[in-house]
């Protein structure tokens, strides 16, 4: 799938982390036997296939393909859970809708570049890793380690400690290009245009990477015919996250209003909250959890609001600015308000006081609670 020049890079077996392969096994032979079979995937912008030209040049699409023209008797779903500027935390409260609800035999999770290198992220990556592995349908999960490519940076090594936990097979594509690009081997110009998300090549060369892991795993002579059960690495809080909008969770506003437009498929993330209307206006929830986030939208072409957190009738000196100081577009930006803290009833409580009429009123789209 990759030019000829790279088509065999030795260094895809040095990017290849090995894990039980029962799963993948077991899926390729139901794709065999013609059954339907559904590939999924989930992570950020270049999961949703930024920097490719098209669609079908993005590596989730390449993947999907290689599975749909290996088999080519089963109906095949092609299932693509990715949303930019996204991590892990947003994935725990929407792993279920956005894509187990689809039922996909085989997954592909990619969040090392939005997550950070932290503990946070190790138990938000844990959280989403055992909604996946705890499935009633049982896929096969495949980890795939992004990084930036002018410097190397990635969350691999909080999120492999999680693989390897859960004895999941792996792709590091750190392992696999980055020596060549500090060697000067290969340009970062040939695979990337913005050091963040790849061209067409760079997505040919993630999808043949990971076609390389996937054909390893499937070849793998070890059998495992039991999965014992693994108890939590982490604190585990965000494993039964909830995600609230405004058709299920009511809010005393003041001069906020529900926003009623129609959601157009996952990527089409600004909808279901609710917008401010003046200068001075609050909204307030009541919700159970220790695990607390605000979800708002972040505006990049304009000035907009910021809002104040108080939470349980206190100051928490949080502000969510909704201006966005990057040029690569809006931000669903997720904040967390509270963390490990006392699993009750909370009162989450949103003011905006400034005196000039902005731009841009501020969106809150969501509240994510554990």
């Amino acid at each position: 799938m990759f030019d000829e020049a790279w088509a065999e890079m030795p260094e895809f077996a040095n990017g290849y982390r090995n894990g039980n392969t029962q799963r993948i096994k077991r899926a390729m032979k139901k794709a065999e036997q013609g059954q339907p079979f559904g590939v999924g995937f989930i992570g950020g912008s270049i999961t949703q296939g930024v920097g490719a030209s098209t669609e079908e040049k993005c590596y989730a699409y390449r993947v999907f393909q290689y599975v749909q023209n290996r088999f080519p008797g089963a109906y095949m779903q092609y299932i693509n859970a990715g949303i930019g500027g996204t991590t892990s935390h947003f994935a725990c409260a929407r792993a279920a809708s956005d894509l187990l609800s689809k039922s996909p035999d085989l997954i592909i999770v990619e969040f090392s570049v939005n997550d950070e290198s932290n503990a946070f992220f190790k138990e938000t990556f844990e959280g989403l890793i055992r909604q996946l592995y705890y499935d009633k349908s049982k896929p096969a999960i495949l980890i795939f380690y992004n990084m930036l490519y002018l410097d190397g940076k990635s969350a691999e090594r909080v999120h492999s400690q999680i693989a390897r936990h859960y004895h999941l097979p792996a792709v590091s594509l750190q392992s696999i290009i980055y020596p060549s690009l500090l060697s000067g081997a290969i340009q970062m110009e040939e695979l990337t245009g913005d050091g963040v998300h790849p061209n067409d090549r760079g997505h040919a060369l993630i999808a043949d990477a990971i076609i390389y892991a996937l054909k390893k795993a499937e070849a793998c002579l070890e059998e495992n015919n039991g999965e014992e059960e693994i108890l939590p690495l982490t604190e585990n809080h965000y494993e039964t996250s909830v995600r609230y909008q405004n058709y299920n969770i009511k809010a005393d506003m003041r001069h906020f209003v529900m926003m009623d437009e129609k959601q157009e498929g996952i990527t089409d993330c600004f909808k279901m909250g609710w917008r401010a209307t003046a200068q001075t206006a609050s909204i307030e929830f009541e919700v159970c959890g220790s695990e607390i986030a605000i979800q708002y939208r972040r505006f990049h072409d304009a000035v907009s609001q910021r809002a104040a957190v108080m939470l349980d009738g206190q100051q928490t000196g949080i502000v969510l600015d909704g201006t966005f100081d990057e040029d690569w577009g809006d931000k669903l930006e997720l904040t967390p308000i509270l963390i490990h803290g006392i699993n009750k009833k909370h009162t989450v409580t949103l003011m905006i006081d400034e005196a000039e009429i902005p731009e841009h009123f501020f969106e809150f789209i969501s509240i994510i609670c554990a």
